[in-house]
This record gives structure tokens, C-alpha cells and sequence, in this order.
């Protein structure tokens, strides 16, 4: 027999590829194997970026000072007002009342009343104020929950500044610095220099229409009030001359002094 005509013997059937459905089978996972399904992560992603972008805008807002936030505004040094270096004292407090005879005594009124005897009489003053003084009479006849807190008033070379923290409609330090001009016994003009709510300048547009109405204001009170006039108002580093008068006696108010601005 030729060797090529020899049969070779049969293949080793364990040898053979596997069939489709052997495919199939090994495919399949093991029963004691659990497919693993990835957990979903969207919401809580959410939620954490939701949560520091409120962060971000509590600490930008109190950044800014227009908004009085617990210990985030203390950091930043926005909740309190610009010192000025004026303290208050009762001894100052007693000073100006001995340089100011009036007396506040009488019936609750409040002033939006108009009422003519609000303010009686008259007395000459011609005297020195200090900025402590001034300071430690308007926090003492300050309402009990004062539209301006923490009010220090300080003179210089023709002007005052102010500093405060607002406390109505919006809670942030407020400051001001105004030149102030005596045209006669009844009439001052006002100038402000400069003005801040919060870390931001009021724009020069916006300090024009405050300044406009203040003083039309303050000229109106000075003409109004029975008894007050304004013979030499001078204002220097700290401390001002004054030489007028006073009504000698004036009914309290509910409201303190910030009253006036009603009357």
C-alpha cells in the first residue's frame, strides 16, 4: 500500500472546536457570580455642586458687607462700621448737656404730629463740641432699635464724617463724609465728599440725588424748629465752634432723635 493511500487515524474529539451553543454556555456568567450594576451618582453629584454654589454666593454676599452673616462677615471685618476713634463716655454725655441747657421732659410725642409745642422756648449757646460729645448724645437718645447702630460722628477741616451700621432694610456698615457750609442763620450747603454701603462707593449719580434731598431736608428742620438758629458754625479737626440758639425745652419721642427726620 502506498504511504499516501495509509488512514490516518481519527481526531481526538475532545480536540474539536466547540459548537455555536458551546459558545453560548460559556458565556454565560457562573451562578454563584453576581453581575455588578454601577451605582448612579447623578443626584448626589447634584446635590454637592447645588451645595457649594450656595456656599460660594453666602460667602460672596458676605464679602460685600451688605449683609451681616454670623462669623463669615467677622472674618471678612464687613459687620462692623469704619472706626472713626470716637468712644463714647458718660462724662462727654455730661459735658454736652452742660453746654446745652435743653431739656427733654414731658408727654411721649411723636413728631410727624407736627404739633406746635413740641418745642417751647429758647437758649443762647455759644460753645465748643467735641466728636465725643456729639457721639455719646445721639447713642443716648437713640431709639431702642436704632435705624443707625454703632453711630460714631468725628469734625474735620469743614465737614463731618459719619460712620454706622444700618440696621433698616438692609444690615451693613454705612459711611460718609460731608462738607458742610453755613450760608446764613437759616440755610447750610452740603457736599459729600464720599459715601459707602458695605465695601462698595455710592456713585457720584447716586451721592447728587442723596446730597439734593438731605439738604433740602436739613434746611427745612432748620427753619421749622421753633427757637433753633445758626449764627457761626465751625467745623475742624475733631472738634466744632457753635454760636446760635436752642429751644429750651423738647418733648421726647418714641423714636429718639432720628424723630426729627419726621417732623
Amino acid at each position: 500500500m502506498n504511504q499516501q493511500d495509509k488512514i490516518l487515524p481519527p481526531q481526538n474529539l475532545s480536540t474539536a472546536k466547540p459548537s455555536s451553543t458551546q459558545n453560548l454556555e460559556m458565556l454565560r456568567p457562573e451562578d454563584d457570580k453576581k453581575i455588578k450594576i454601577p451605582k448612579r451618582h447623578g443626584l448626589r453629584n447634584f446635590l454637592i455642586t447645588l451645595l457649594i454654589i450656595i456656599i460660594i454666593l453666602v460667602i460672596a454676599i458676605a464679602a460685600t458687607g451688605l449683609y451681616n452673616i454670623p462669623i463669615i462677615s467677622s472674618i471678612f471685618k464687613v459687620n462692623q462700621p469704619k472706626d472713626l476713634g470716637v468712644a463714647t463716655s458718660p462724662q462727654a454725655l455730661a459735658s454736652i448737656k452742660e453746654k446745652v441747657t435743653l431739656s427733654i421732659a414731658g408727654e411721649e410725642t411723636n413728631y410727624s404730629s407736627g404739633n406746635a409745642d413740641i418745642f417751647s422756648g429758647e437758649i443762647a449757646v455759644d460753645t465748643q463740641f467735641t466728636a465725643e460729645e456729639i457721639t455719646s448724645w445721639l447713642h443716648e437718645y437713640q431709639r431702642p432699635d436704632p435705624i443707625l447702630s454703632d453711630l460714631q460722628v468725628r469734625q474735620f477741616e469743614g465737614g463731618l464724617e459719619i460712620s454706622a451700621m444700618a440696621n433698616q432694610y438692609i444690615k451693613a456698615p454705612v459711611y460718609a463724609k460731608v462738607n458742610i457750609n453755613l450760608i446764613n442763620p437759616q440755610t447750610v450747603s452740603l457736599d459729600i465728599q464720599q459715601g459707602k454701603l458695605g465695601i462698595f462707593s455710592v456713585p457720584d449719580k447716586y451721592l447728587q440725588q442723596i446730597e439734593d434731598a438731605l439738604e433740602d431736608q436739613v434746611n427745612d428742620l432748620i427753619n421749622r424748629i421753633p427757637g433753633f438758629s445758626i449764627e457761626t458754625y465751625e467745623l475742624h479737626d475733631g472738634y466744632s465752634n457753635f454760636k446760635g440758639t436752642f429751644p429750651e425745652t423738647v418733648k421726647p419721642s418714641p423714636n429718639g432723635w432720628s424723630d426729627l427726620m419726621n417732623y
